[in-house]
């Protein structure tokens, strides 16, 4: 999309903006992408981030008036599962009885998932729902 208006901020430069912010190790959330880069539509950006290579987590958090909201995180090449890490479930797995904050331990790796020990049981999940505590 060109911008019409001098200044004005184009998709482009907003997903540029919020990967360096993103890769200087800071969440992100709507509501600070509408006030840092004025970007209405944050999830089209990470998106665009994400079909781009970046690996980006979305975490789904509660407000103190139990709104949910995403909070996106860059994951570091640096910071990848290994067995026996502390992690923490982002998001919730019903039939697995795990909910969104969970913390688990990992017992296997794979490409995609990996095998985790909560406190009741073991259970596959996607590697991208996890993040290392």
């Amino acid at each position: 999309m060109a911008a019409t208006q001098q200044g004005a901020i184009t998709p482009t430069s907003q997903a540029q903006n919020i990967k360096d912010y993103l890769l200087s190790g800071k969440s992100l959330t709507a509501l600070e992408a509408l006030g840092l880069f004025r970007c209405f539509r944050l999830a089209a950006r990470i998106e665009q981030l994400r079909k781009q290579g970046m690996k980006i987590t979305t975490e789904i958090c509660k407000d103190i008036t139990n709104k949910t909201y995403a909070k996106y995180t860059y994951v570091s090449a640096v910071k990848e599962l290994e067995v026996g890490a502390a992690v923490r479930v982002l998001r919730d797995y019903p039939s697995a009885g795990i909910k969104n904050g969970d913390t688990a331990q990992v017992l296997k790796v794979g490409a995609t998932i990996a095998q985790v020990k909560t406190r009741s049981s073991r259970w596959l999940v996607n590697k991208a729902d996890l993040a290392i505590v």
